[in-house]
C-alpha cells in the first residue's frame, strides 16, 4: 500500500468487482474490453446502464453501481487500445487522482471517503 496526500493507494490482482473499496479506477479506452467490459454489463444486466462512455480525457462518475463492492465507479476516457503506451498508463492515473480531487472538492460523498485504486 502506499499513501499519498492521505490517500491509500493499494494495487491488487483478483477480481476487481468483488473487491471492497471507495472508488473503482478503470480506462475506457473508446471500446470495452476486460474488467470495464464485465462492470458495464454487470450494470447493464441490473438495469443500471451507463448512459455515458467518456471520450479521450473525459470522466464517467458512477455512484453507488449496483452489484459491484465499490461504492463508486470512475471510468477515464483514453486512447484506443492500440495506441495505449506507458506513458499514458501514467497520464491515466494522474487524472483519475485529479477527478477524485475535483469531485472532494465539490463534496461528492464517494469522493470525499479515502480513495483505493486497483
Amino acid at each position: 500500500m502506499t499513501t499519498f496526500q492521505g490517500v491509500d493507494i493499494i494495487i491488487r490482482q483478483g477480481d476487481a468487482t468483488g473487491f471492497p473499496c471507495d472508488v473503482l479506477a478503470l480506462k475506457y479506452a473508446q471500446a470495452l474490453y476486460g474488467v470495464d467490459r464485465q462492470v458495464v454489463s454487470m450494470l447493464d444486466r441490473c438495469g443500471a446502464r451507463v448512459a455515458h462512455l467518456p471520450e479521450v480525457g473525459e470522466p464517467a462518475f458512477i455512484g453507488s453501481p449496483p452489484t459491484l463492492a465499490a461504492r463508486s465507479l470512475l471510468l477515464v476516457g483514453t486512447r484506443q487500445l492500440r495506441d495505449f503506451t506507458y506513458a499514458d498508463v501514467r497520464t491515466f492515473g494522474e487524472l483519475a487522482l485529479s477527478l477524485l480531487d475535483e469531485y472532494a472538492d465539490t463534496g461528492h460523498d464517494a469522493a470525499r471517503a479515502r480513495v483505493r485504486a486497483r
